[in-house]
């Protein structure tokens, strides 16, 4: 190895420790400044799936990242057991992207009130997905190569050789994301265009929309460069992909987070928007026994009497109307 090789593989190596120990504290970070939400809106709720799939994508998910990375960092000597974490990683990382899609899958199917033609659709979808999936991970496994010690004096598990082919596990979970975002984009674009107040305040199926799309945008473009840096030497592999799963998962707790935090601000507004109402239905009330008292007898008892055509106000204007 000459001296140019030896400085190239040193400063990869010192890469993606960093990148590796940033993805385990982003995940760590995550979990500490949501941990007040997670406690109001999952803790305290009552078990559903949306509580279960949160559960899954936040302790097994990041707990996993956390944990293969911590494994990863430390000091082996064996090239097999490298091999195998590199393996596991894998696995690992299909689990965790697969909770997180069915997060999003139910949120697409509840955005076309649960029409069996989109629910079917997706299904088969993911079935798809998951049988390409299943197949790359089996064919990487076979042709993965591993080393504890890339470098004379250094101690870290890096990929030495790992198949060409592997980016197509990233293309599978890419096409099934678009298929997603394709649905939830129809539906945010015609609901767009059937509103009459464009700019009204948002509802639970908005909230919705606007995650579902952002979420998109976001997974997209780290599995993008997981796919494309498969151009790279073998060792980039691990600088990239140490932020994907990290990304997914954090991103998924967020969609219910985000959801259920929507759903209750939208009850409180709803309990106020109630308790103004019935104010001035009173203030209303008070205001037309006023106009009565001002009224003569004769012209109270021949008023006629208004069939509840609407609100207390369209009462009120009527009898505004005919005070002298």
């Amino acid at each position: 190895m000459s001296t140019l090789d030896l400085w190239n593989t040193v400063e990869g190596i010192r890469i993606t420790r960093y990148c590796q120990l940033a993805a385990t504290a982003l995940a760590i970070y995550d979990c500490i400044i949501t941990f007040d939400q997670e406690l109001e809106q999952v803790w305290k709720k009552p078990w559903s799936t949306s509580k279960i799939l949160f559960l899954l994508s936040r302790y097994y998910g990041n707990g996993s990242v956390i944990a293969i990375h911590l494994i990863l960092l430390s000091d082996t000597s064996s090239n097999k057991l490298c091999r195998v974490m590199f393996i596991t990683q894998a696995w690992a990382n299909c689990l965790a992207v697969w909770i997180v899609q069915i997060i999003v899958q139910l949120r697409v199917y509840a955005m076309y009130r649960r029409s069996r033609y989109i629910g079917s659709l997706i299904v088969t979808g993911f079935v798809i997905e998951i049988a390409a999936m299943v197949t790359l991970v089996t064919f990487e496994s076979v042709g993965l190569e591993a080393t504890a010690s890339p470098v004379p004096g250094i101690q870290l598990c890096t990929v030495t050789k790992i198949p060409t082919f592997t980016y197509g596990f990233w293309l599978a979970i890419m096409m099934f994301e678009c298929l997603l975002f394709v649905l939830a984009l129809y539906q945010a674009i015609g609901r767009f265009l059937k509103r009459r107040d464009r700019w009204r305040q948002q509802s639970l199926i908005d909230v919705l929309l606007r995650d579902n799309i952002l979420y998109f945008f976001l997974i997209f473009q780290g599995y993008a460069q997981n796919a494309a840096v498969f151009t790279l030497p073998p060792m980039w592999i691990e600088i990239i992909g140490s932020f994907s799963i990290t990304w997914t998962c954090t991103m998924g707790c967020r969609l219910i987070l985000n959801l259920r935090d929507a759903y209750d601000r939208r009850d409180e507004m709803m309990d106020t928007e109630h308790i103004d109402i019935r104010l001035r239905e009173l203030s209303l009330e008070q205001q037309r026994e006023d106009f009565r008292t001002r009224i003569s007898p004769h012209e109270t008892e021949e008023r006629p009497r208004v069939e509840s055509p609407g609100s207390v106000h369209e009462e009120y204007e009527l009898v505004e109307v005919r005070v002298p």
